[in-house]
């Protein structure tokens, strides 16, 4: 008696230590249908293809230079580069070699900074003729604005037109994010680097954001971030498997 109790709970035990059939037949189908939901959300949500480089802004005017009217050392600098320069501002001073003489230069064109080689600095010496730094022309069309990179062969080949482009400025403290898209890519080399130029066209609410803030100048840099390619996450793997 007590061996055939014995063996009927050990039946027992081993009945209830087996999953049942459900639960196995219920686990597949969950796993499966997870799968196939992966697999479909791979083909709906798409993966973009971004590039990363520096751009320059730059005018469609042509700059004024601004020359030094004398030989002599720079000796008194009331030019800003974040300030917008008025026609007729003192823009600095100049201490005549040999006579002694102060000479003013005022500005003859309003517009904005523009470095040309190096930010004169107080007590700088300079030669008369010399090129200090350019005056960009003020802007009055919303086209008149444009940032300018270089790329490669290769990053420059990815690229066409239209491509939209998120610009970040640092400047004065200032991080400002604006938006444009390439307007035209160039098939020549430009510059001792033998890189591509591409231009990039500015949104007309940014461009007005931008000359109010007082927040940038010529030849700034900025940080742009180029959406090249948009495609499905599930092309983006089977392009790496194979």
């Amino acid at each position: 008696m007590d061996e055939e109790i014995k063996l009927i709970q050990a039946k027992v035990n081993d009945i209830i230590s087996r999953p049942s059939s459900w639960f196995f037949n219920w686990g597949i189908i969950v796993t499966f249908s997870t799968l196939a939901l992966l697999v479909l959300v791979s083909f709906v949500i798409p993966y973009r293809e971004q590039l990363s480089c520096k751009v320059i802004f730059n005018t469609r005017h042509e700059l004024y230079a601004v020359k030094s009217p004398a030989t002599g050392i720079i000796k008194n600098l009331t030019l800003n580069p974040k300030d917008k320069i008025e026609n007729g501002r003192q823009l600095l001073v100049i201490q005549e070699y040999p006579s002694g003489k102060m000479i003013p230069l005022r500005a003859v064109v309003s517009g904005y900074y523009s470095r040309s080689k190096n930010e004169p600095q107080v007590n700088d010496r300079v030669h008369q003729h010399e090129i200090l730094f350019n005056i960009a022309p003020d802007i009055t069309d919303d086209n008149e604005l444009y940032a300018v990179g270089y790329l490669d062969k290769f990053e420059i080949s990815k690229l066409t037109i239209g491509n939209p482009v998120s610009l970040t400025v640092e400047e004065y403290n200032k991080q400002i994010e604006i938006s444009g898209y390439i307007s035209s890519i160039s098939n020549y080399p430009a510059g001792s680097h033998r890189k591509y130029p591409f231009y990039i066209a500015l949104n007309k609410k940014d461009i007005a954001y931008l000359q109010k803030s007082k927040a940038f100048y010529f030849n700034m840099s900025a940080d742009a971030r180029i959406n090249y390619k948009n495609q499905k996450i599930a092309r983006k793997v089977f392009d790496f498997l194979y």
